[in-house]
C-alpha cells in the first residue's frame, strides 16, 4: 500500500516530505550534538572526582594518567566553544557570552596551577576542589544559556564544528581507555576494602560481628575479581596490594581496636566511612562513558555497598 500511495502522491507532497525529512533530520542532529556537549561536562565531574581519589590515595600513577586525559579534554572543549560558539552567541546575549569567556580564561588558569603542583608533587586536594566547583559552576550556566542557544537549527554548522573537534566520547580505543583507568580504581578500592574488612575481623572480638566483617571481606573480593575479569578483557593484568590510603585506613583500624571499651563501636564508625568513599568512587565510575557489560557490573556492586552502608550503620548504633 505504501509503494501505491508514494506513486500516487504529486510532486510537490514529495519535494514536501523530503524538506520535512530533512528538517527532522538536522533537528535530531542538532539535539545529538546538544547532548554531547552536556556529555563532556559529567564526564569532567566524574574525571575530577576520580582525581581526587587518585590524589587521597597517593597513586601517582593513575593520578597522572587521569589528569593527562583530563587537561586535554577540557580545553579542547572550551578552545571549540571559544572558536564556533560564543562570537555568535555574544551578538545575541553579549553579558551572558562575556561571562562565559572570562569562566574559560578562570578554568584555564587553575588547569594550569593543578598541572605545575602535580609536576612538582605540591598538589593539594583544595586545587582540585576549587577546579570542581568552577566546571561545575561554568557547566550549570552553559546548559541553561549557551545550548539552548546552540540548539536553534540556525546554530547547527557551529554546534557540528565543535562536536568534530571533541573526540572523548568517538572512537571505541578512548572508550577502553576510559575503561581501563576506572576499572584499576574500582579494583583498588575494592581490594582495600576486603584487606580493611579482615582486619576488622581479626580485631573484633565478637563472634557475631567478625561473621559480618568476613561477609564484606568475601564481597570485595568477589569483586575484585569480577572488575580483573573485565581488565583481562581489556588486555590489562593489575596485580598490586592496594592503595597507600588503604593502608592508612587499615592502620588506622588496628590502632583503634586496642582502645576499650567501645573498641567495636569505633571500628565500625571506621569501616562506615571506608564504605561511603567506595560509593563515592563508584558513584563518580558510573558518570563514565562505560560499556553496557561493564556497567552492569558497577551498578550491581554500587547497590550491594549502599546496602553493605546501611548494615555497617545499623551495627553502629547497636554496638556495645
Amino acid at each position: 500500500m505504501s509503494n501505491l500511495m508514494t506513486s500516487a502522491a504529486g510532486p510537490d507532497d514529495s519535494a514536501a516530505r523530503l524538506a520535512a525529512g530533512r528538517s527532522v533530520s538536522k533537528t535530531a542532529s542538532v539535539m545529538e550534538s546538544s547532548a554531547r556537549l552536556k556529555l563532556d561536562h559529567k564526564e569532567f565531574e566524574a574525571s575530577l572526582e576520580r582525581l581526587r581519589a587518585f590524589a587521597l590515595a597517593d597513586d601517582a600513577e593513575l593520578l597522572q594518567g587521569e589528569w593527562n586525559e583530563l587537561e586535554s579534554a577540557i580545553l579542547r572543549h572550551i578552545d571549540a566553544e571559544d572558536m564556533f560558539l560564543l562570537p555568535g552567541f555574544s551578538r545575541d546575549q553579549p553579558d551572558v557570552a562575556a561571562t562565559l569567556h572570562s569562566e574559560h580564561a578562570e578554568i584555564r588558569r587553575q588547569l594550569g596551577e593543578v598541572g605545575l603542583a602535580l609536576d612538582l608533587h605540591t598538589l593539594r586536594l583544595e586545587q582540585i576542589d576549587a577546579l570542581y566547583r568552577a566546571v561545575a559552576r561554568h557547566a550549570a550556566l552553559e546548559e541553561r544559556t549557551l545550548y539552548p542557544w546552540a540548539d536553534e537549527e540556525r546554530n547547527s554548522p557551529l554546534v557540528d564544528a565543535v562536536v568534530r573537534r571533541l573526540p572523548r566520547a568517538g572512537p571505541a580505543s578512548t572508550r577502553e581507555a576510559r575503561t581501563t583507568m576506572t576499572l584499576l580504581a574500582l579494583l583498588r578500592v575494592c581490594r582495600d576494602g576486603e584487606q580493611g574488612y579482615r582486619r576488622a575481623a581479626l580485631d573484633a572480638d565478637n563472634v557475631e560481628y567478625q561473621a559480618v566483617f568476613t561477609r564484606l571481606a568475601d564481597a570485595r573480593g568477589r569483586f575484585a575479581r569480577e572488575l580483573r575479569d573485565e581488565l583481562k578483557n581489556l588486555g590489562v593484568s593489575a596485580q598490586f596490594k592496594g592503595t597507600l590510603f588503604g593502608a592508612l585506613h587499615r592502620g588506622w583500624i588496628e590502632t583503634t581496636s586496642k582502645l576499650a571499651p567501645g573498641k567495636l563501636r569505633t571500628i565500625l564508625r571506621e569501616c562506615a566511612r571506608g564504605e561511603e568513599l567506595a560509593l563515592r568512587a563508584y558513584r563518580a565510575a558510573l558518570r563514565t562513558d562505560l560499556s553496557p557489560t561493564v556497567r552492569g557490573h558497577i551498578e550491581a556492586q554500587c547497590t550491594e555497598l549502599g546496602h553493605a552502608l546501611v548494615d555497617v550503620r545499623a551495627l553502629s548504633a547497636t554496638a556495645p
